[in-house]
C-alpha cells in the first residue's frame, strides 16, 4: 500500500518512533515539538505535531 505521508520518517514500531520522539523532545530548540506517534494505514509509524483529537491523513483509528 502506498503511504499517504512518502516523506515522513517511517518506524517499523511504536516503541521506535517513541524513543525517537522522546528524544526530540530532550533535545528542544524552538521548534513545534512533536506530540505523538501514529500507525499509518500504510503499516508504518510515523510521528506528527498534531493534537490527539486532530486526525492524520491516513491515520487508523484506536491505533495511535
Amino acid at each position: 500500500m502506498n503511504c499517504p505521508h512518502p516523506s515522513k520518517r517511517r518506524f517499523g514500531t511504536k516503541a521506535a518512533a517513541e524513543q525517537c520522539m522522546f528524544a526530540m523532545w530532550r533535545n528542544v530548540r524552538r521548534q513545534k515539538l512533536v506530540s505523538r506517534v501514529y500507525l499509518c494505514q500504510c503499516g508504518v509509524w510515523h510521528m506528527t505535531k498534531r493534537s490527539y483529537w486532530e486526525i492524520e491523513p491516513g491515520e487508523t483509528h484506536g491505533n495511535a
